[in-house]
């Protein structure tokens, strides 16, 4: 029997008892009760800066009246990757002179896409990848480069795409000191939605994705909570929470019908937000759950750590510092350039995995940064090819159980044992 990479869980009663409501009311789109109380709860994430940490759950039984934030406002998309274009939208709107966006060299391609999707001339600058730092847990963008980039960049022209890959959370306090505040940040936080960091001496738990000037969320299936398909932006700034929305409902201005801008079709359906306010119902359990497994897996390969050099990516901390992965997907490094060796061996035994994603010029659409040197553009490929080459996804479904994982966990020893031992 193959063991999913992903797997979701089924549909909670609460999902199924909402989406009841809203087939026999017939509310299967627009602006309805379930996408309004959806964003009211994804409003409220600045203020409760405890669910970062895995303490808390964003269930509407928790909230005496839910009211949406004066701070963060959220509006609900139909994918993670169209409120990732709102994110580009976003910088757009601040910055008219906007020429270049800095982002890390190996995440999904939705981040790439979303950026290009407008034509409009505006380039990619890829952030080298800490390919260095395998050995003490993968770490998602080399510091010191993005800072060396933003030397030689104007904050009129230029701004940052954060992406928290596998749920590891970036650093964003960090950037923002580096850069003085002049750039302005967005954060992909499709993959790190629950996750968290601490700032301030390490006395202030932060949220990904409240501390910039807009993110995306995903509810994408492989997520670990779902409705099928779906995603938001939240940001704290009115103005731009105006504009976005905007577009997100085809451009149409505050006069009903009359469009101001050209938009897009980028709402969730009343059926999907039905499903993601029951899932938000039982978030702490699935948090929970994938907590549960994140710590067995750690609990299998800890004893190979040092014989073996089986190195757990996805961890709780940045540098000193703790931190909150949000739990998406256990992935590990190896020791030797082995991964697919790797994956083909647990495909042997119908354990899917899935590699590291790609360099970002592994894409044929993508072209290199036009300043970039023929040196340059060889050290982001590189370094993106060494975590290509040691980093393997294992499934991490809610779905796992006890005796897959001590299966999987078997399996992935057994081959780092065949190559220390014999080189096979």
């Amino acid at each position: 029997m193959k063991i999913p990479v992903y797997g979701a869980a089924d549909l909670s009663t609460y999902s199924k008892t909402f989406l009841n409501m809203a087939t026999d009311t017939r509310q299967y789109s627009g602006t309805c009760d379930n996408i309004e109380h959806v964003e009211r709860m994804l409003s409220s994430l600045s203020q409760r800066p405890e669910f970062a940490s895995g303490h808390s759950s964003l269930d509407e039984r928790s909230f005496p009246a839910i009211e949406k934030s004066d701070r963060n406002k959220a509006l609900l998309t139909n994918s993670g990757t169209s409120a990732t274009h709102l994110l580009y939208k976003a910088l757009k709107f601040k910055l008219p002179k906007l020429k270049y966006v800095l982002v890390p060299s190996n995440s999904y391609v939705a981040v790439y896409n979303s950026i290009l999707y407008d034509q409009d001339g505006v380039s990619l600058i890829p952030i080298l990848s800490s390919s260095n730092r395998i050995e003490a847990g993968f770490v998602n963008i080399d510091y010191q480069d993005l800072e060396n980039l933003l030397d030689g960049l104007d904050p009129e022209e230029a701004a940052i795409m954060v992406v928290h890959n596998l749920g590891n959370p970036v650093d964003v306090d960090r950037i923002h000191k580096m850069s003085g505040g002049k750039f302005l940040i967005v954060e992909d936080n499709c993959e790190g939605f629950g996750g968290g960091y601490t700032r301030k001496n390490g006395l202030e738990v932060v949220a990904t994705g409240t501390y910039c000037l807009a993110s995306s969320v995903s509810f994408y299936g492989n997520k670990n909570i779902t409705c099928g398909e779906g995603g938001a932006v939240i940001t704290n700034d009115s103005e731009l929470y105006d504009y976005l929305k905007c577009l997100r409902g085809q451009g149409e201005s505050q006069e009903k019908w009359v469009h101001s801008h050209l938009g897009y079709n980028y709402r969730m359906s009343n059926l999907n937000a039905s499903v993601l306010r029951g899932e938000f119902c039982r978030s702490w359990t699935m948090f929970q759950r994938k907590k549960e497994i994140f710590e067995h897996y750690d609990k299998i390969f800890k004893p190979y750590y040092e014989e073996f050099q089986i190195i757990p990516i996805t961890k709780n901390k940045l540098g000193k510092r703790p931190s909150t992965n949000s739990k998406w997907m256990y992935a590990i490094g190896i020791s030797e350039p082995l991964a697919n060796e790797l994956r083909d061996y647990l495909g042997k035994f119908g354990i899917e995995t899935r590699p590291m994603f790609h360099n970002m010029y592994k894409h044929k659409h993508i072209n290199p940064y036009p300043n970039m040197s023929k040196t340059r553009l060889k050290d982001v490929i590189e370094a993106d090819e060494i975590i290509q080459q040691r980093v393997v996804i294992l499934p991490s479904g809610p779905t796992l159980t006890e005796g897959e994982i001590e299966f999987i966990g078997a399996k992935v020893n057994e081959f780092a044992w065949r190559q220390d031992t014999y080189g096979i």
